[in-house]
């Protein structure tokens, strides 16, 4: 049961081009490094407030950030941390209203005194910390113009110049993940994000008022790069790609059995779609139907969880009947094997 849980296929067809359809498969990607299974709930802290306000406002005044600009960023840094450790059931995440002053964008502060960290996490009913210690952001901002041509309605041709104004903002934040009960730092990471906005307008000024404001831009950077350091500490539900064979020339019947479980697939319903793969993947009188049945094999067992039973079955297209893409696939497969046992051994499993 709990396979059937890691693994399951989205019914999306994304694309239908050549031989194959192309399918989204969600699966689980380990993260970087197996935390303390007695940590089940995080407790988040804002560590970056300025030490010296007086130089965060001037600061600001340069590079023109809104005051509280990094302050709200980091909030939405902790709430992209809790998006991303949610979409597992490895860890529970409390927010806190603790924001406490760093020593600034490019330095770590000394660690948390462990009776605070005792202290905060007997407040929250949290076995360890997740801390920003550190928030920087830096915004830029760039307007070039083309040359386009258009015609009225009766067809006269004119000239004129599109302006695009580009925003880029940055977000860099240090993090550290606590552990009481081992009087340990789990993890001490710098992550950085990127992102960037266009808007296109008949005029300079027309194009920049089109972007987004400077704090809503980075707001939205900060919350990804959340989600990216708890895509560290957690096995997190990526998207994947994967493709089957449709179509297989042969006989009538196999040409319709073909056809029919490509309708099952369609409908999520892998499961009976390998019931009409099978015997065309074992038939040897037809070498390219069975090395597409075998292939397809392959990605239901995967559907299924059954990754070693998916490894079986497209080795078999590969080395039986010589199928390139089984080899790039088992590759894959392979991939996805060794991953799949830091998974479980970084749930519990």
């Amino acid at each position: 049961m709990q396979r059937r849980l890691l693994f399951f296929i989205l019914p999306l067809f994304l694309l239908a081009s050549g031989c194959t359809r192309t399918v989204s498969l969600q699966v689980l990607q380990p993260a970087a490094f197996k935390v303390p299974e007695h940590l089940q709930t995080l407790a988040t802290v804002n560590r970056s407030r300025p030490e010296n306000k007086v130089g965060a406002v001037l600061e600001g005044l340069i590079t023109g950030e809104a005051v509280g600009q990094d302050r709200s960023g980091a909030r939405r840094a902790t709430e992209g941390l809790s998006e991303a450790l949610t979409r597992t059931p490895r860890f529970k995440v409390v927010f806190t209203s603790i924001e406490m002053q760093g020593k600034g964008p490019n330095q770590f502060p000394p660690a948390l005194p462990w009776p605070l960290v005792d202290s905060i996490c007997r407040s929250y009913g949290a076995d360890g910390l997740a801390v920003i210690e550190k928030f920087d952001s830096n915004t830029t901002g760039s307007t070039s113009s083309v040359q386009r041509k258009k015609k009225d309605k009766e067809g006269v041709e004119t000239t004129y110049l599109e302006y695009t104004a580009v925003l880029r903002t940055r977000v860099k934040l240090g993090w550290r993940l606590y552990d009481p009960k081992n009087r340990v730092i789990l993890d001490e990471f710098d992550v950085w994000e990127e992102r960037g906005w266009d808007e296109q307008g008949l005029s300079e000024q027309e194009a920049q008022r089109r972007l987004p404001a400077q704090t809503f831009t980075v707001d939205e950077t900060a919350y990804y790069a959340g989600i990216k350091y708890g895509m560290r500490i957690a096995p997190t539900w990526i998207n994947v790609s994967r493709s089957y064979y449709p179509k297989a020339k042969g006989t009538e019947r196999l040409e319709a059995d073909m056809a029919e479980a490509t309708r099952l697939a369609r409908v999520d319903r892998w499961r009976d779609a390998a019931r009409l793969w099978q015997p065309i993947a074992e038939d040897k009188s037809n070498p390219k139907a069975a090395a597409k049945a075998c292939y397809n094999m392959a990605l239901a067992s995967e559907w299924e969880g059954n990754l070693e039973v998916a490894r079986r079955w497209v080795q078999k297209a590969w080395e039986e009947y010589g199928s390139k893409p089984a080899r790039t696939y088992l590759a894959t497969l392979d991939r996805r094997i060794v991953e799949q046992q830091r998974v479980d051994e970084q749930m519990g499993n």
